[in-house]
């Protein structure tokens, strides 16, 4: 199964930490008190194996 790469949106985000301690990939940092998509995964597919 390929997952979706994530889109976050700046101006709902309240920096809160949820989606990063949600991310089971590690993808997520808060970074300035916005989440940001961490630049090692920018240009990666995740794949999911059973």
């Amino acid at each position: 199964m390929i997952r979706k790469i994530i889109e976050i949106d700046e101006e709902k985000c309240n920096g809160c930490g949820l989606c990063a301690k949600a991310c089971h990939e590690g993808a997520i940092a808060i970074v300035n008190g916005k989440a940001r998509r961490k630049p090692d995964f920018d240009n990666i597919s995740f794949y999911h194996s059973r």
